[in-house]
């Protein structure tokens, strides 16, 4: 047999394939090597095991010159077996003594070594190749999951290559309740309900392609059907086998569950609780989030407020007092401050919100946002306001009366006073009891029975008002006298609740009216003297009056009398001429005649001027009587005063006392007489 010489082409080809399986040999991560003769020689050895057995120089020692004395032996032996019988022989778990003195590493490596005998064309054993894979950590992991067996928290299990459990922790069976025998043997398809089921065979690809699958949640059954939340995590340990972590997060999953479930139920409030203003701030106070009550509230929509600052919500002097950051700096120290106060509504009206503002913080202290809850109150907030203002009216008006204003609880019986009490009862605040049981004590004993069944029968007649006078007694023993007037307060049923009233003090009026009396009837006894003495004196001066006109008038009547008896004693002197004719003697008697008549009528009126009588009205002419007494009023006056009457009237009738009517005229003329003025009339 002859063979052909390679071409150049062909020969750079084996050298080329050659270099290259050099370098795959050397760089590959397994150990190899290669050992000729019964001796075991090694005439080849890539890097990996070099460096694995620490040699410096490896390639023409032995096998048992390369290895620790305490393996060198069995190494040997299982080399001769392989040479002798020409079979490949596999070694696992060897364990391999190391010099290393790097923390955390093992001091022994442990490998999975193949002994594979090489053959020359004759089929001779000729050498044996050995190839191996350093195995260290993964002995050490399952050394760790087999130790994690005992962990009762966490539930391990193993999977066969049909994907049916091999093995089971004591956890595992805690959580699913089957005993050990009734577990082995399960597929994860027997254990995990249907609706799972993508979840677990989307997890076996993982692990069949990448050797392990990323963690998942599932639900599983349990012996007695029921089902249990697991956190699942599997890994591939070997071709044949899968081991699986399981951590039992049924609590967690519920209690998520139950959040979720409060949660929906919170929004669901929060969307239905329209009378409170609700929402959340991030940590600059932005608003976060805007319920229906919060929009209902304040105008705003949740497009329009959120993202705004919640300052926008507060009035313009608070914003400037700096309240909203102010109120936020409170609630990080306290957690929670008040937010009881006027804010604006998007049109500019105020709104009173008598709420909180609440610090939210993660367990770990770190700040999240602010909760604020604020219910209106306006309505209450002004009828409070325009309450506060009436009692301040009633406080002043309280204080500007002197009466005592009450109000009577009527189901408490406690009775409120005002300050005017103390100066009614004189006593001190402390020994007044705010009760309607002690006002009924003060009642005058005489009155008590009067006053206190006036007031029960107004309460239980259904009256509006009552009032009584009686006599409350003072600290001191003496009793004041009170009017006292109160309004009933009834509940829409008609029922008396409260009454309101007040107190006047009468003590001083009825003193004053005694003391009137008093007065009056010492003026009255007195007026009496005082007009009797007068009208005497007035009588006397009256009578003094007509004495000194009758003197007056006698000067003047005198003079009269002297004419006239002048006239009559010269007519008589005439008449005792015994030649005188007999007509002249007609005349002279007529004369005496006349001029006695004149001094009659005189005397007369004289007389009746000068006279004491009693009145005796009568209706006459006062013209007439004028005319009558006119001579004699022309003789009071005497000559130096000029007298004129005008008589003339249609009507000039009159009811008097002519004696008192001309007597006032004389007095008048007498008067005029003194001071020289004209007399009219």
């Amino acid at each position: 047999m002859s063979f052909a010489s390679p071409t150049p082409e062909q020969s750079l080809t084996h050298g080329d394939e050659r270099d290259r399986l050099a370098q795959m040999f050397d760089q590959a991560p397994s150990l190899m090597a290669l050992l000729r003769e019964p001796n075991h020689r090694i005439v080849l050895a890539n890097e990996a095991f070099k460096q694995l057995f620490g040699a410096s120089r490896t390639v023409g020692l032995t096998a048992g010159e390369v290895l620790p004395p305490e393996l060198s032996a069995a190494a040997v032996r299982r080399l001769n077996e392989a040479y002798k019988r020409g079979e490949p022989v596999r070694l696992e778990g060897v364990r391999l003594p190391s010099e290393t003195s790097i923390p955390g590493e093992p001091r022994d490596r442990v490998l999975d070594l193949i002994l594979q005998p090489i053959r020359d064309s004759d089929g001779a054993v000729t050498g044996i190749f050995v190839q191996g894979n350093d195995v260290t950590n993964r002995v050490l992991a399952e050394q760790r999951v087999r130790s994690s067996f005992d962990i009762k928290t966490v539930g391990i299990i193993y999977w066969g290559v049909d994907f049916r459990l091999t093995q089971v922790n004591d956890a595992f069976l805690g959580m699913t309740g089957f005993t050990r025998a009734e577990a082995i043997g399960l597929t994860w398809q027997e254990l995990t309900p249907k609706e799972f089921w993508p979840q677990s065979e989307a997890a076996v690809y993982q692990v069949n392609t990448f050797g392990e699958a990323v963690p998942y949640e599932k639900q599983y059954f349990r012996k007695d059907g029921s089902r249990w939340w697991g956190l699942f995590a599997p890994r591939r340990v070997s071709t044949e086998e899968v081991v699986e972590f399981v951590l039992d997060v049924t609590e967690r999953r519920e209690t998520e569950e139950a959040l979720r479930d409060r949660e929906q139920r919170l929004q669901l409030i929060v969307d239905s609780a329209t009378d409170y203003a609700i929402m959340t701030l991030d940590q600059s106070r932005r608003i976060l989030t805007w319920s229906p009550g919060a929009a209902e509230t304040f105008g705003y929509g949740a497009s329009e407020a959120i993202g705004q600052p919640v300052d926008i919500l507060f009035t313009d002097q608070d914003r400037r007092e700096d309240v909203p950051a102010q109120e936020a700096d409170l609630a990080r120290r306290n957690g929670s401050a008040p937010d009881v106060r006027w804010h604006v509504r998007k049109d500019g009206s105020l709104v009173f919100i008598n709420g909180s503002s609440n610090h939210l913080r993660r367990a770990n202290e770190k700040e999240v946002a602010f909760l604020k809850i604020g219910r209106d109150e306006s309505d209450r907030k002004r009828s409070e306001l325009a309450l506060q203002e009436a009692e301040e009216r009633y406080r002043l008006a309280a204080q500007a009366t002197n009466d005592v204003i009450w109000d009577w609880n009527l189901d408490t019986d406690f009775l409120r006073w005002n300050e005017a009490i103390e100066r009614l009862s004189r006593y001190d605040p402390a020994d007044i009891e705010e009760t309607g049981a002690w006002w009924k004590s003060k009642v005058h004993p005489h009155d008590r029975d009067r006053v206190v069944s006036g007031i029960e029968h107004a309460i239980s007649d259904g009256d509006t008002s009552w009032t009584a006078q009686y006599r409350f007694a003072r600290k001191d023993g003496s009793y004041a006298e009170v009017l006292d007037r109160g309004t009933v307060l009834r509940d829409k049923d008609g029922i008396a609740r409260r009454m309101v009233g007040a107190i006047h003090d009468l003590t001083p009026h009825k003193e004053a009216e005694a003391a009137l009396k008093q007065l009056n009837e010492t003026l009255e006894h007195r007026v009496i003297e005082e007009v009797s003495a007068r009208m005497k004196i007035e009588d006397a001066l009256r009578q003094s009056q007509k004495l000194e006109a009758v003197g007056q008038l006698t000067g003047g009547v005198a003079h009269d009398f002297n004419n006239l008896l002048t006239v009559i004693k010269g007519a008589a002197e005439m008449l005792r001429r015994p030649s005188l004719a007999e007509e002249k003697r007609g005349r002279y008697v007529e004369a005496i005649a006349d001029t006695a008549d004149r001094a009659a009528k005189l005397t007369g009126q004289l007389l009746a001027f000068s006279r004491r009588q009693a009145l005796k009205p009568e209706v006459f002419n006062v013209g007439q009587r004028i005319d009558a007494i006119t001579d004699m009023l022309r003789t009071v006056v005497g000559s130096c005063v000029s007298l004129v009457t005008r008589t003339d009237c249609e009507i000039c009738y009159v009811e008097a006392d002519p004696s008192q009517f001309e007597t006032a005229l004389v007095n008048m003329a007498v008067d005029r007489r003194g001071k020289g003025t004209p007399v009219a009339g």
